[in-house]
């Protein structure tokens, strides 16, 4: 900078002249500044943390070999690659992350945050395939997606329909879909012995896409009289109904209210009615055949 002044003496003589200031520049810490990105679940972007951040005009910038990871994200990698930073969440994760960067100007420094907030998106649902044992003449019920999940999408809605429309059927009998409580029913043919199957659908409606998986059901069909063990573990049992009269006072009546599944009359044999005391003398069980139809 620069200024001119004058200097006189007694007899009124005066000189001018001129000052020059030289301002010798120092050092400034660079400003680092938040940052904020969004991106969706399994996908990568740039972040471009410096964007926002300076050095206020310094005659010595910083340089983009100042940027420094000093604390790296919860959820997912960074990879550095010129002077952007690639960020990469984990497999099928969503929510939210951060890490913190330094940037420097020599021996000045400042810290800043990125936060990243990962969208969800949705995932197929795991479909697998599912084996099951039943008597001959005794029809079979499913609870075929038992096995299966939708546990990616922990903050999306569940699976919602279960189908066989347009799928592999049975070839010795025939399948009732419930879809009031996604349970499958199957009959076999009268008197079929050996492996039937079908196939179900199972889709996920959201958010969009619709996503759906399909899985393949065997049913080995034995005879009474094989001696083979149909498993409490391979076949389903629906939970008993219970009854409790009063403490003071006996069991008088109880009535069974049921609908039944179109189809399905013939197969009352197959149903019956067993009932046990939870108090009192033990073995007091009695198994009750439902009439025949």
């Amino acid at each position: 900078d620069s200024f001119r002044y004058q200097i006189c003496n007694n007899s009124g003589e005066c000189q001018q002249t001129t000052a020059v200031i030289k301002v010798h520049a120092v050092n400034d810490a660079p400003i680092a500044r938040d940052d904020a990105d969004t991106l969706i679940e399994d996908s990568w972007m740039y972040l471009e943390v410096m964007s926002n951040d300076s050095d206020d005009m310094d005659s010595v910038p910083f340089e983009i070999e100042s940027l420094e990871i000093v604390q790296m994200p919860g959820q997912g990698q960074l990879e550095m690659e010129g002077g952007n930073i690639i960020y990469r969440p984990g497999s099928n994760y969503f929510g939210n992350d951060y890490f913190r960067y330094v940037i420097c100007d020599e021996s000045l420094c400042d810290t800043a945050i990125a936060r990243i907030h990962i969208k969800a998106v949705n995932d197929a649902p795991r479909v697998r395939n599912d084996r099951y044992e039943t008597f001959t003449n005794l029809l079979l019920i499913m609870d075929v997606s038992e096995n299966d999940d939708d546990s990616l999408d922990l903050a999306l809605p569940d699976f919602s329909s279960l189908s066989t429309t347009g799928l592999q059927q049975p070839q010795h009998g025939f399948i009732y879909l419930d879809q009031e409580v996604n349970l499958i029913v199957y009959v076999p043919d009268d008197d079929f012995t050996g492996i039937d199957s079908f196939q179900y659908r199972l889709c996920d409606f959201g958010p969009e896409p619709i996503l759906c998986d399909t899985a393949m059901v065997m049913i080995n069909v034995v005879s009474e009289g094989s001696n083979r063990l149909v498993t409490q573990k391979e076949r389903i049992v629906l939970a008993p109904d219970r009854y409790s009269s009063p403490s003071k006072g006996s069991f008088s009546s109880f009535e069974i209210l049921s609908r039944v599944l179109p189809g399905l009359e013939k197969h009352y044999p197959a149903t019956k009615i067993d009932l046990q005391t939870t108090s009192g003398p033990s073995g007091n069980r009695k198994n009750f055949p439902a009439p025949n139809k």
